[in-house]
């Protein structure tokens, strides 16, 4: 993708995938998603960049009924946003995937007037880190282009490949009404509100955001649409209903 800033960030970048909600896992799949995402967590602290996943958190996961209740009452709470419903099954912190924006396979900044790489033509080179680290986010008028690649995700599929236990289908684990997002955004230091290790949904800055639902949805909806197939005996029958009463009319 091909990217300018609004507003200068004033921290960190991450950029990944989430979905709004918690992802909840039959306890073999949540043990192997865990382990293997361990390693990748393990393997990206190597390569000296940052990693975050999360299956995502509601506030009944944080806070005691006692603590929501005082926070509603403080006026800082689910209802106060204009919110309904209980503000316990609120989602605090989404599923998600993230990197600091720096893991990219590629990421180049081009000072404003010069001309911007066409993404449609083959792969763009390897870039160390430190060829990465070399771009900064301080304006409002440079471009970035970003490029990621990646074996495990098949958006066209809508599965999750090369995992250990075999390819899983994402309609397991992300429902279809909030779909899989890339996502960009950064965060608040703790003394400015952020917290050490917490993704709050609600502190955070959004950059962009771009949301991809399952294809079959769209396929089935397209399903329904279509015209009923007619039996041609049927359509005999109506012209000779049609024939009778066009008679007895006149």
């Amino acid at each position: 993708m091909q990217f300018r800033f609004k507003v200068v960030p004033k921290h960190p970048i991450w950029l990944g995938v989430e979905t709004n909600q918690k992802v909840e896992l039959s306890t073999a799949w949540h043990w192997s998603m865990t382990a293997v995402l361990g390693i990748g967590n393990a393997l990206s602290r190597a390569r000296g960049v940052d990693m975050k996943y999360s299956f995502g958190q509601k506030r009944c996961d944080l806070e005691t009924e006692e603590e929501t209740e005082e926070r509603e009452k403080s006026g800082n709470g689910y209802a106060s946003r204009g919110k309904t419903g209980d503000p316990r099954e609120e989602v605090v912190e989404r599923g998600a995937l993230l990197w600091n924006i720096h893991a990219v396979d590629y990421l180049k900044q081009h000072k404003k007037g010069e001309e911007l790489p066409d993404m449609a033509k083959g792969k763009f080179p390897d870039m160390t880190l430190a060829d990465k680290q070399e771009c900064v986010f301080d304006n409002t008028e440079d471009w970035y282009t970003c490029v990621y690649y990646s074996m495990y995700v098949d958006l066209a599929r809508w599965s999750c490949e090369n995992l250990p236990g075999g390819p899983m289908d994402m309609k397991n684990f992300v429902e279809q009404k909030n779909g899989l997002t890339i996502c960009v955004y950064d965060l608040p230091d703790v003394e400015d509100g952020g917290t050490d290790s917490l993704h709050d949904v609600s502190v955070r800055r959004d950059y962009m955001s771009l949301t991809f639902q399952d294809p079959r949805h769209h396929e089935a909806d397209e399903d329904e649409d279509e015209a009923p197939d007619i039996n041609e005996d049927d359509i005999d029958d109506f012209k000779s209903v049609g024939s009778d009463n066009a008679a007895q009319e006149t």
